[in-house]
Order: C-alpha cells, then sequence, then structure tokens
C-alpha cells in the first residue's frame, strides 16, 4: 500500500520511532507534524479560521431560535388541539429538555468520530424534526417531534466551544468565543 508523505512524516517522526512510545500512543491522522504544520487548523489563514467558526455559531443561534419561536403559537395549539394551556406547553418544555440531554450525548460522539460529522448529522435531522412539527396533525406528534428537534440540534451547544479552540490559539479566543455565546442568547430573545 503506498504512503501519503503525510503518513509518512507521521510514522518517522521522533515521538513514534520507539516502540515503547507508538504502544501507549499510536500515529493518528491528527498528529502534528510540528508546530508549523499545515493541517494544523490554529496554522490556517485568519479568514480560513473565522470562515469555520460562523456555521457554528448560526447553528448555536437557530438551535436556541428554535426554543422560543413555539411560544406564540400555543393559543393556537390550544385551540386545534383541544388542550389546557399547560399542556400546549409542553412542546416547548420537551425542547429544551431535548437540548440538554441531546448535548451530553453530543460531547462524547464528537470526541470519538470528530465535530465535523456530528456537526453534519446533526443540523439535517434537527431540521427534519421541526418540519415534522410544523406538519404534525396531532399534539402527540408535535410533542415528539420537538423533543427529538431539541436533543438533534444540542450538538453545535456541547461542541462548539470546542471547535473554536481548535482553530484559535488561547490568546486569539476572546472574539471568537464572544461571538458564539452570544448567538444561544440572541436566539430566543428573537424567537
Amino acid at each position: 500500500m503506498h504512503k501519503t508523505h503525510r503518513e509518512e512524516t507521521i510514522s518517522t517522526h521522533p515521538s513514534t520511532s520507539n516502540a515503547a512510545s507508538t504502544a501507549h500512543h499510536p500515529p493518528t491522522a491528527l498528529d502534528w507534524t510540528g508546530p508549523d504544520d499545515p493541517d494544523n487548523p490554529r496554522n490556517w489563514p485568519i479568514p480560513r479560521r473565522i470562515f469555520n467558526t460562523i456555521p457554528a455559531a448560526l447553528f448555536a443561534f437557530a438551535t436556541t431560535f428554535g426554543s422560543s419561536v413555539y411560544a406564540p403559537a400555543a393559543r393556537e395549539i390550544e385551540s386545534r388541539f383541544k388542550v389546557s394551556h399547560t399542556e400546549s406547553m409542553l412542546p416547548l418544555s420537551l425542547y429544551v429538555i431535548g437540548l440538554a440531554f441531546g448535548s451530553s450525548l453530543a460531547a462524547p460522539l464528537s470526541e470519538t468520530y470528530g465535530r465535523r460529522i456530528v456537526y453534519r448529522v446533526s443540523l439535517p435531522i434537527s431540521m427534519l424534526f421541526t418540519l415534522g412539527a410544523g406538519f404534525s396533525k396531532t399534539f402527540a406528534g408535535i410533542v415528539v417531534c420537538r423533543l427529538l428537534a431539541g436533543m438533534a440540534g444540542s450538538p453545535v451547544l456541547a461542541v462548539g466551544a470546542g471547535s473554536n479552540s481548535d482553530l484559535f490559539p488561547p490568546h486569539q479566543r476572546a472574539l471568537c468565543v464572544s461571538v458564539f455565546i452570544l448567538m444561544p442568547f440572541m436566539g430566543p430573545c428573537l424567537g
């Protein structure tokens, strides 16, 4: 099998050449060949790093926007499905509960499979459950879809800060982290 230049560099890296160190820490695709490795996200140009932080911030905004955007429809839900006001607020509460529990599942998945796949899988699933809640003909359908939309949308809240720390060293992180943290607070306010 033909090795790429990167794989050859990793396998001949001094820290991986001795058998004792490879037994405890085998080389992976995420090992950098040095502080100037162009594959390390912290070495990317600033515009590229900013471009990669924007989707996570917007996803965090959209996810939290979805929590409160339901509230104005509560009265219509009451009359259409003949439920009490307390019952009509159940989909709102379950969405927020989904945000809490989905985050605790997403963080370990992102460490195992990477953040990119977690983002790429969770956003479409969240959007599909949100559409399902909007097109649901039963109150139970709305409740279940809202819970699952919250769970599927929550990974960004758990792993977004990790994405920022992957992209920026600590002395450059303040602005991007501030913007990222602002988005989940703006979502419910504007929803």
